[in-house]
């Protein structure tokens, strides 16, 4: 089967914190991969597909925590139960080295992610776990 997608997607223990369209508080969630295009993460509310988000991202790249501020993203799949969702959103403008180069390396480079936090197992993927660095606290 040919690949459709133009960037791979990367698998990234990190978390999220969402903020819709009309909302003052943001929603935390765990991101289940990234591209240079888009990412997937878990919530435990729901956006509708077509939505406008704007999230923060916070990850681990060189044994240092990074944080990106302000990603806009526009929903493109959600699926789920009342526990947990599964948000896929496309970014409204693709990473780039300039205007987010510490994100851009980590999409972009060999690297190996180092393992620190816990296992998060989302009810919804039948049993799949998720190693979340870092994020020990995040949903408790």
């Amino acid at each position: 089967m040919k690949e459709r997608r133009k960037h791979p997607r990367i698998s990234m223990n990190g978390w999220v914190d969402v903020w819709g369209e009309h909302s003052d508080e943001p929603l935390r969630g765990y991101v289940d991969n990234i591209s240079l295009n888009g990412i997937s993460f878990f919530l435990k509310e729901n956006f509708s597909v077509g939505a406008k988000v704007v999230f923060s991202l916070h990850f681990f790249s060189d044994d240092q925590l990074e944080f990106i501020r302000a990603l806009g993203a526009q929903v493109i799949s959600s699926v789920g139960s009342g526990v947990s969702f599964q948000i896929r959103a496309q970014f409204l403008e693709s990473i780039t080295p300039e205007d987010e180069p510490v994100l851009f390396d980590f999409l972009t480079s060999k690297k190996k992610p180092i393992d620190f936090g816990y296992t998060y197992r989302s009810p919804m993927t039948k049993g799949r776990s998720y190693y979340i660095r870092g994020a020990s606290n995040a949903l408790r």
